[in-house]
């Protein structure tokens, strides 16, 4: 893939909106461009496990490399997969309304009317019905390499390590082979001082605002203008005293925006000296140590489009956060903040400078104290869970010791594979029998017959 056609890509899912039916399409056709890899990894893959030489022990992949789910069925190879949320159709629950990261509004049905369930579970129509073509797109592609479908199973039967935790993901039961395992952080991070210039702009300000949108993100002209000016007001009015950017590529939006000015309370607003660094109050860089710099107590806010890592970053190091998500997980992440108290979720499309100065606002000045609170709390829950990534390594290592003394042909004798051990028996038992219904069925029978035989006697003996 081109640099082009990366940024096409993105672009694509940038201008995806779950509220229209055109946005929805735009979504699954961004993900028909992600999955038309699909055939060329798993053959590559087959060929590779092929070869008794280079067939591995165990395969870790992403969520994304979904192929390998193929492979392990197979070729009897036990895998993990590595998810950034909670899968979406894995461990469903009654109480989690919608397609479960993707809702419109609300995570649970716990603060839900009647209505915004039933329009959750209308928006589950709707996308099914956008996916129509990426459906058959997938079938097309299994077909051409002798596959059939594979409908994604209510349980895995493979190990799943989620990339997040409870008190940021809606607590809920989980089947023994999906375990979270975030916020997987290193234990160290590189420091600020291999960035001088970046260091004392933070030293000689008191209340910085970071903002990040990652690595993929394409920012418009326009949105970058509101972004500004919301900026700026926030500097007028006090509320921030600096800004530090980490913008990779501004070199298109500088052109449109260099001869712009814009008035905003006590002035008016150069775009092109804040874009070209020449503004005293802003320092844009083409990288940064984020970690480094979320972790400076001079950086009271994070802008942010929420993808995973710095989602658990701005957790984990306790900043509090205004969440502009764009696509994907982004966008559950962004109501995940919010509804932990932690953050202020914002509409990229519909945004305006004023609702991003008045969100800045209420978030440094925090006038109730809940979410200095709530930061603390979520910090410290974060910072117990990241110990759980080295559980993630011990159950890959359990997982790897039952697959290999399981196998159904050891020293070539002819030996019944053993289920594996942490599978729950009901994922290998029909619907019927896992619900006890044929149980039910018999009981209903026994009261039923008895029933029966005392109304025949009443009515032809007495």
């Amino acid at each position: 893939m081109t640099v082009e056609e990366d940024k096409a890509l993105y672009r694509l899912f940038d201008e995806s909106d779950a509220s229209t039916a055109e946005g929805r399409k735009g979504t699954f056709r961004a993900l028909m461009k992600f999955h038309s890899w699909w055939p060329e990894t798993y053959q590559n893959l087959k060929a590779l496990v092929s070869d008794p030489a280079h067939r591995p022990n165990f395969i870790l992949a992403d969520l994304l490399a979904d192929a390998c789910i193929d492979i392990m069925n197979e070729f009897e190879i036990p895998l993990a997969v590595h998810y950034p949320q909670m899968p979406i159709q894995m461990a469903p629950q009654k109480y989690i309304p919608g397609m479960p990261g993707a809702q419109l509004k609300h995570l649970s049905s716990e603060h839900a009317s009647l209505w915004d369930r039933l329009r959750e579970e209308y928006h589950v129509l709707q996308l099914i019905f956008a996916m129509k073509d990426y459906i058959l797109f997938q079938r097309k592609m299994r077909q051409e390499m002798g596959l059939g479908p594979r409908p994604p199973p209510r349980k895995p039967d493979y190990l799943v390590l989620v990339n997040s935790f409870f008190g940021l993901e809606v607590p809920k039961d989980l089947p023994p082979l999906m375990i979270p395992i975030g916020p997987v952080l290193a234990d160290t991070f590189q420091p600020l001082d291999t960035a001088p210039e970046l260091l004392h702009f933070l030293h000689v300000h008191r209340r910085v605002i970071y903002v990040a949108f990652g690595s993929h993100v394409e920012l418009p002209a326009w949105r970058v203008h509101r972004l500004i000016k919301g900026l700026c007001q926030a500097l007028e009015s006090g509320d921030i005293d600096g800004v530090v950017w980490a913008w990779k590529d501004r070199a298109s939006v500088l052109k449109e925006l260099e001869s712009e000015v814009g008035p905003i309370a006590k002035g008016n607003i150069d775009y092109y000296a804040i874009l070209d660094n020449k503004d005293e109050r802003f320092k844009i860089v083409g990288w940064a140590p984020q970690r480094a710099i979320l972790d400076q107590p001079s950086v009271c806010l994070y802008l942010s489009h929420c993808g995973a890592s710095s989602t658990m970053e701005a957790v984990y190091h306790g900043v509090p956060v205004v969440a502009m998500p764009v696509y994907g997980d982004q966008l559950a992440n962004g109501k995940r903040l919010e509804a932990a108290g932690v953050g202020i979720n914002m509409d990229r499309k519909n945004f305006t400078a004023e609702e991003l100065s008045t969100n800045i606002q209420t978030l440094v000045h925090d006038k109730q104290g809940s979410f200095a609170r709530n930061v603390l709390r979520l910090q410290r829950i974060a910072s117990a869970n990241s110990r759980r990534k080295h559980v993630a390594a011990d159950r890959i290592e359990e997982v790897m010791y039952d697959a290999e003394l399981s196998s159904s042909d050891r020293a070539g004798k002819d030996v019944a594979r053993r289920p594996m051990h942490l599978q729950t028996p009901d994922c290998r038992m029909s619907w019927v029998k896992a619900n006890n219904l044929d149980l039910y069925l018999v009981y209903i029978a026994l009261l039923a017959v008895p029933l029966g035989v005392v109304r025949w006697i009443s009515k032809n003996w007495l």
